[in-house]
C-alpha cells in the first residue's frame, strides 16, 4: 500500500495495528464485541484504525458496512445512521491529517473535542432536521450548513 493511501503523511513507518486493535476489529466485524464495548470513543477508534489502514473511500465503505452489520446483528438497526457515520469519518480524517499522532491515545489527547463536543462539531455541518430526515439514516445526505472538510484525493 502506498503512503498516499494513508490519511496521514507517515511514509517513514507504515501503520501496524497492535494485537489488541486487531482483536477489536475482528470482534466488531464478526459482531462478537459486547455492545458496552462499542461506545462513542470506540466508534472513533474504529474510524481512526480504518483510516490509518486504508484510503478514505475504502475506510468509509468498511466502516459503514461494519457498523451497519454490527448494529443489525444486535437487533439495533434503528441506531445505525449512514450520514452521521460518514460525516464522522470526514472529521476524523481531517484531524488525522492535522495531527501526526502515532497512536489512538495521542490522537484523542490532541482532539479531545471529538469526544467531548462531537454533537457540536456535527451541528456545524448538519441541522437537526437534516439528520432527522429518514433518508439520512439509510443513505448519504450532504450537509445543509457548512461543508465538510475537503480531503486530498486518495487512489
Amino acid at each position: 500500500m502506498s503512503s498516499s493511501s494513508h490519511s496521514t503523511a507517515k511514509a517513514s513507518k507504515p501503520f501496524k495495528p497492535s494485537a489488541e486493535q486487531l482483536a477489536f476489529l475482528e470482534a466488531l466485524h464478526h459482531a462478537t464485541l459486547p455492545p458496552q464495548q462499542f461506545t462513542h470513543r470506540d466508534h472513533l477508534h474504529y474510524a481512526w484504525l480504518l483510516l490509518r489502514l486504508h484510503s478514505f473511500e475504502i475506510a468509509c465503505a468498511r466502516c459503514l458496512a461494519g457498523i451497519w452489520y454490527y448494529a443489525n446483528h444486535l437487533g439495533a438497526h434503528d441506531k445505525f445512521h449512514f450520514t452521521l457515520t460518514r460525516a464522522s469519518l470526514f472529521l476524523v480524517a481531517q484531524r488525522q491529517q492535522q495531527c501526526m499522532a502515532d497512536d489512538f491515545e495521542q490522537f484523542l489527547a490532541a482532539n479531545s473535542d471529538l469526544l467531548s463536543q462531537f454533537s457540536e462539531l456535527i451541528a456545524q455541518h448538519y441541522s437537526p432536521q437534516q439528520l432527522a430526515n429518514p433518508a439520512a439514516k439509510s443513505g448519504w445526505l450532504a450537509p445543509d450548513r457548512l461543508p465538510l472538510p475537503l480531503l486530498p484525493h486518495n487512489e
